[in-house]
């Protein structure tokens, strides 16, 4: 394979912790964000029956190697997942 290109991970849905209510935000983990040549502050499109953008944003200390992505209610919606949906994220290219 060639350096760099690797299986992009699906991450587990969770749902957001009471602080991120309302914020346009995914927490993901370092290690998966480094995987997916993802950085903090990048925006990711969700993908489910729908795409939604977000920001990412760290993730909460006791998700680290879990494999699982955090947000919140209306950003679940929007994208169409549910909690516990195994599902793919892209880096949005642009960035805007």
């Amino acid at each position: 394979r060639e350096p760099g290109r690797r299986e992009i991970p699906l991450l587990e849905v969770h749902k957001a912790k009471r602080e991120d209510a309302g914020k346009n935000i995914v927490r993901i983990d370092k290690k998966t964000r480094e995987r997916l040549g993802i950085k903090k502050g990048n925006y990711v499109y969700i993908v489910g029956e729908s795409k939604a953008k977000a920001k990412v944003a760290s993730a909460h200390k006791e998700d680290t190697g879990k494999n699982i992505i955090r947000m919140n209610k209306k950003l679940r919606e929007k994208a169409g997942v549910n909690f516990k949906d195994k599902i793919k994220i892209e880096k949005v290219e642009d960035d805007a």
